[in-house]
């Protein structure tokens, strides 16, 4: 039996990420297709509502007007705490699974991303079956073939892998594109988590904490259409990309021009 991965996708169910993950991802490479075994695809979100995320908004933007959400202010700090109270509520709430849209009790707000992205490793490790996890987000083009084929050669222990950088004075990987084995993740969800700081930062100091060291993985940026026509045969040969347009948000565009170049090549 063949290695499986299942690929993880940050999603929300608002503009512009809900068309994004609809007529780019959806409608390329997380189509229905023959890697949906190996390499079965999972999109998960939050709650819209709840007093919770409002009230997070609220802090956030009053924060913002008086000029005082620098970081150490007291202000900041109460905010910090806040979610971190938020974090260690909610960090165990339950999860549902509807086809592939997994739906946290978390509200969905960006200061409880690391909340809803525990909740979910949780969920999928009673739920599903895999030897890897990759987690990305919206913006990610990922060829599933070409991610099947590069973790089959993988440690089936202790490996952790992406597109590296430093944050916090640790090294992180991206959210963008983290690959784990199931068991760093089963050994993530018993440690303690930082429920302020941003999901990949949060994983990637547990998992550093339990010695585990980050493998750089090669993750190319493609901004405008063009980036998907001047790019080099080593870029096109990576098996995940971040289409992160800068002109109006054109991420659909490339990712879809991406997915024609790949299609015509194989």
């Amino acid at each position: 039996m063949g290695v499986k991965v299942l690929v993880l996708v940050l999603s929300v169910d608002r503009e512009p990420w809900r068309s994004i993950e609809r007529d780019g991802q959806r409608a390329t490479w997380a189509a229905p297709s023959a890697f949906d075994d190996a390499a079965p695809v999972r999109f998960y979100r939050g709650k819209l509502a709840g007093a919770v995320r409002f009230l997070i908004a609220a802090i956030t933007r009053v924060l913002t007007l008086v000029g005082s959400d620098r970081p150490g202010s007291p202000a900041e700090t109460v905010r910090s705490r806040f979610i971190s109270l938020a974090g260690r509520r909610y960090h165990k709430s339950g999860s549902v699974t509807f086809d592939d849209v997994i739906v946290t009790d978390v509200p969905e707000t960006y200061a409880m991303v690391t909340t809803k992205l525990f909740a979910t490793l949780t969920h999928v490790l009673a739920t599903e079956t895999f030897d890897y996890l990759f987690r990305t987000n919206t913006s990610t083009y990922v060829d599933r073939q070409r991610l099947i084929e590069f973790a089959e050669d993988l440690p089936r222990s202790r490996y952790w892998g992406g597109f590296t950088g430093i944050s916090e004075g640790i090294t992180f990987t991206s959210g963008a594109g983290t690959l784990m084995s199931r068991d760093c993740v089963a050994d993530a969800v018993t440690a303690e988590w930082d429920w302020d700081l941003v999901d990949d930062v949060a994983l990637s100091r547990v998992l550093t904490s339990l010695g585990i060291e980050a493998q750089p993985l090669t993750r190319p940026v493609l901004e405008l259409v063009e980036s998907v026509e001047s790019a080099t045969t080593a870029e096109l040969g990576a098996f995940m990309w971040r289409c992160q347009g800068i002109q109006e948000r054109n991420d659909v565009q490339i990712m879809r021009a991406l997915h024609g170049t790949l299609e015509a090549n194989r």
